[in-house]
C-alpha cells in the first residue's frame, strides 16, 4: 500500500496528546475538607466506579481510534495495479465528405504498424465505422478537437491530406493516402456560356457541353466547356456523378410591359415564357411581381426625390439615368408597405414613388422608369428589383442546379503522398491504483460517531 499525502500523518501526533489529557483526567482530584467521620465513613460505603472506568476507557479507545483512522484517510492510501496498456490517438483526415472514404483499410493497417501493439482510438470529421466523430470544420478546428480528446493517450498519429506544420507538435505525421485521387472533382462553375470544371490530374468524363480548353497545373487541372441546352453529367474518376440541371427564369408579362424598352430588357434577362411564372413583370395580379403604373396621377412640378441609398434596390445602380417623378404618379397611402422612394416639395412629403410590399414579394412603382431610361440603368434597376422580390438577382442566379454528392475541399482533392514526419514517443502510462481514501473516510466517521454515543451514555450514567 502507498500514501499519496504522507505528510498528513502528522495528524498522528494528537494521539499521545488526547491519550495525556484522558488520563489526566483519570486521576483523583484531592480537595481539603474536614476531618468530619461521617464523611470517611460516606466514602468507605461508596461503589466501585469499575463500570465508570469501563465506559471512560471504551471512549477513549474509540477517539483514539477514530483519529487515527482519519490522519490514515487524510494519508490517501491506495493499492497499486498494473500500468495500463499504452494508447495511441490516430487523426484521419477525411477526403470525401459523403460515402465511404477511400483507402481507409490501409490507414488503418498502417496506423497498426507504426503503434507496435499498442491500443489504437481513431478519431476523423463526422465520424465513420470503428471512429470517434469529431466535428467537421477547417483542419486547424479538427486538430484542436482531436488534440483535447485525446489528452489520454500516450502518443499520436496523424494521416493528412498534405504537410501541416501545425501539426506536427501533435505526434507523428503520416500520408493520408500512398497516392494521389484519379480525377477526383472539387469545383463545378457552371454559367449560361461557360462551365468550368477543376480536379486533380485524372479522368473527368462531361456530357451535355462541348469542349473549350483544359490545363494541368501543380496537380490540378482545369476543364472548360459551352454549356449545350438540356442538362449536363459530370463524372469523377472515383466514379462520383453530378447531374447539372438547367435552371430556367420563367417570367410572366402583363399588359404594363409591351414598349419597346420593356421587350430589350426581358431578353436580356434570357428568360422564357413558357411554365408556370417563377415572375411576373408589369402585371396586376400573381406574386412574386415588379408592378409599374401602379400610382395615381398627381402634380409633381417642382417635386424632389429621397430614398435610402442602402436598399437592396439601389444596389450598384447610377441614378443619374432614372426618373422617378415624370409620369407624376403617386401611390396611395398605404400603411402596410415599405416606401422606398418618397416625393416632397418644401419638406412636405408629398407620397410614395416606389414601396415594397411587407412580405417583399411585390415592388410597386408609380410611373415607368424603364419605359425611358437607358437600357443599361434600367437592366441594372430591373435586377435589383427582381433581387429584391426573389432573393436573388437574375445576374447573380446559378444557370445550373447541381445534384449529387457534396464536393471534397480542394485540399482533400488533390491530396498526395510525402514523406513521414516526426516520431511515435509511447509515454508511460501511470499505473492504475485503488484509492482507499474514502473507505478510511467512512470508517472514522463510524468510529467519530460510536465515541459520541458512549459519551452520551457516561453522561446519562455517570455512576
Amino acid at each position: 500500500m502507498n500514501l499519496l499525502s504522507p505528510a498528513a500523518l502528522s495528524l498522528l501526533a494528537a494521539v499521545p496528546v488526547l491519550l495525556w489529557l484522558a488520563l489526566r483526567r483519570a486521576r483523583p482530584v484531592v480537595l481539603a475538607a474536614g476531618t468530619l467521620l461521617i464523611w470517611r465513613r460516606v466514602a468507605a460505603r461508596a461503589p466501585a466506579p469499575a463500570a465508570r472506568r469501563h465506559r471512560l476507557d471504551l471512549l477513549l479507545w474509540l477517539a483514539l481510534a477514530a483519529l487515527a483512522v482519519g490522519a490514515l484517510a487524510s494519508a490517501r492510501p491506495v493499492l497499486p495495479g498494473a500500468a495500463p496498456a499504452p494508447v495511441v490517438a490516430v487523426y484521419v483526415e477525411r477526403l470525401l465528405p459523403s460515402g465511404e472514404d477511400p483507402q481507409l483499410p490501409q490507414v488503418r493497417s498502417s496506423a497498426e504498424r507504426e503503434g507496435g501493439g499498442a491500443a489504437l482510438e481513431f478519431f476523423t470529421a463526422g465520424g465513420a465505422e470503428g471512429m470517434t466523430a469529431l466535428n467537421p470544420g477547417t483542419l486547424a478546428a479538427e486538430l484542436a478537437q482531436f488534440e483535447a480528446a485525446s489528452r489520454h493517450a500516450s502518443a499520436r498519429l496523424l494521416f493528412l491530406a498534405t504537410p501541416e506544420p501545425a501539426a506536427a507538435r501533435l505526434g507523428r505525421v503520416l500520408p493520408r493516402l500512398p497516392k494521389p485521387l484519379p480525377g477526383c472533382v472539387f469545383n463545378i462553375e457552371a454559367g449560361r456560356e461557360r462551365l468550368v470544371v477543376r480536379s486533380s490530374a485524372g479522368p473527368v468524363t462531361v456530357s451535355g457541353a462541348v469542349p473549350a480548353g483544359s490545363s494541368v497545373r501543380n496537380g490540378e487541372a482545369v476543364l472548360e466547356f459551352t454549356p449545350g441546352a438540356g442538362d449536363i453529367s459530370v463524372r469523377d474518376g472515383l466514379g462520383r456523378e453530378y447531374i447539372l440541371s438547367r435552371r430556367e427564369l420563367r417570367v410572366g408579362l402583363g399588359p404594363d410591359w409591351s414598349g419597346a424598352n420593356h421587350k430589350a430588357l426581358f431578353a436580356a434577362l434570357q428568360a422564357t415564357g413558357d411554365g408556370l411564372p417563377d415572375l411576373w413583370l408589369g402585371a396586376r395580379e400573381g406574386t412574386p411581381a415588379v408592378r409599374v403604373n401602379a400610382g395615381e396621377v398627381a402634380d409633381l412640378s417642382g417635386a424632389e426625390t429621397s430614398f435610402d441609398s442602402r436598399h437592396p434596390l439601389f444596389a450598384e445602380l447610377p441614378l443619374a439615368g432614372l426618373d422617378f417623378v415624370a409620369d407624376n404618379r403617386l401611390l396611395p397611402a398605404d400603411s402596410s408597405v415599405q416606401p422606398v422612394v418618397t416625393a416632397s416639395r418644401r419638406g412636405e412629403v408629398l407620397g410614395a414613388l416606389v414601396t415594397v410590399s411587407a412580405d417583399g414579394r411585390v415592388v410597386r412603382f408609380a410611373g415607368d422608369p424603364f419605359a425611358r431610361a437607358p437600357v443599361t440603368a434600367g437592366a441594372l434597376l430591373l435586377d435589383n428589383a427582381i433581387g429584391v422580390v426573389m432573393g436573388v438577382r437574375p445576374s447573380r442566379r446559378p444557370a445550373y442546379e447541381t445534384n449529387g454528392p457534396v464536393l471534397p475541399s480542394r485540399r482533400a482533392a488533390l491530396a498526395v503522398p510525402f514523406e513521414p514526419t516526426g516520431a511515435l514517443e509511447l509515454r508511460a502510462a501511470p499505473p492504475a491504483v485503488t484509492e482507499l481514501a474514502p473507505l478510511a473516510a467512512v470508517l472514522a466517521a463510524l468510529l467519530a460517531l460510536g465515541a459520541a454515543l458512549a459519551s452520551a451514555g457516561s453522561v446519562r450514567n455517570p455512576g
